[in-house]
């Protein structure tokens, strides 16, 4: 049987120092490549915990491995960016309606805008809590608010409703939820314009994964903003909600890649009682933030009648 082990050469190979005195001899020796792996297979924390004698040293060699492996090996959860200067950021920038903002973008793309200077208004002032931050709107009774999101490297955690804030953000206080709803729609999906009739239903709505423009139309007989509507841009960064009450109409069209919209619910779903208008009624003048021929409608919203073909029939009214 050849040895695994063999010297490179029957001859001493001699060698002279620095100082010109020869060295002690030395025999080059070199190991089989087959010999090479076996003993590195040996020589695994796995295989030396196999023998109890080795044992102690395996585990100080699976120690060792696991601190030098390296942190951005482990997987990361996305937080919400709360660094306090973009914070500072978006607080700035939400001092005005989200509907604004939008509208002076579509404007900046060459886009027409359905929002005369009138429709815009006078803005008030935000109000905030350590809890929530209520930003102005300009439709009365609908309330467009930002919970505090608090985030660290793990993620995030964030309060999304609490029954304690009907009455900061300007909630009846018998606006009580009885159902949770949840769906997800793909880039371009426009979704509305939904009512209930009956009663009618409250809405809280939020975007839970993606990003949305969310629309109300005020249908309340004798409002001042009758049939005038407004968007609110809610995210999955920013954790917006917007609150649309009983008398308006309800949509949304995406903008992300997918979105996963979550919302709360007033008045139990009825079939019998849901109504629709168009999404495009010229007479509201939604100008949502895609092109038309990006838009995926479903059916039954594509056939939704005009605001004015329904306009005896609503039984919203408005008390000031």
């Amino acid at each position: 049987m050849q040895s695994a082990l063999a010297p490179a050469s029957a001859e001493p190979r001699l060698s002279v120092g620095p100082d010109g005195q020869l060295e002690r001899a030395r025999i080059g020796l070199q190991v089989a490549p087959e010999q090479i792996a076996q003993n590195s297979a040996r020589a695994t924390p796995k295989a030396l915990l196999e023998r109890p004698r080795d044992a102690p040293r395996a585990l100080t060699l699976l120690r060792a491995e696991s601190a030098e492996r390296p942190l951005a090996a482990h997987r990361q959860v996305d937080a919400p960016n709360i660094d306090r200067r973009r914070r500072q950021q978006r607080i700035a920038r939400s001092r005005r309606p989200r509907s604004c903002a939008i509208a002076l973008r579509w404007l900046a793309n060459g886009r027409a805008c359905a929002h005369r200077p009138a429709n815009i208004g006078q803005l008030s002032e935000s109000v905030t809590s350590a809890a929530v931050r209520v930003l102005p709107t300009r439709l009365a009774g609908l309330v467009a608010f930002e919970p505090v999101a608090h985030g660290d490297e793990r993620g995030f955690f964030c309060e999304t409703y609490r029954g304690q804030w009907q009455s900061e953000l300007g909630l009846a206080p018998d606006d009580g939820f009885v159902q949770d709803n949840h769906s997800r729609s793909a880039r371009g999906v426009l979704r509305g314009m939904h009512f209930q009739i009956g009663e009618g239903l409250g809405k809280l709505v939020r975007c839970a994964r993606g990003r949305i423009v969310d629309v109300a139309v005020d249908l309340r007989q004798g409002s001042p903003t009758y049939g005038e509507w407004e968007a609110v841009e809610l995210d999955d960064e920013s954790m917006r909600e917007v609150y649309v009450p009983v008398g308006f109409a309800h949509g949304f069209c995406v903008l992300s890649d997918v979105a996963d919209v979550i919302y709360k619910q007033t008045a139990y779903y009825d079939p019998e009682l849901e109504r629709g208008i168009a999404w495009n009624d010229p007479d509201v003048g939604i100008q949502w933030p895609l092109p038309e021929d990006e838009l995926i409608v479903s059916e039954r919203d594509a056939a939704a009648p005009l605001l004015r073909e329904l306009a005896g029939q609503l039984p919203f009214r408005w008390h000031p």
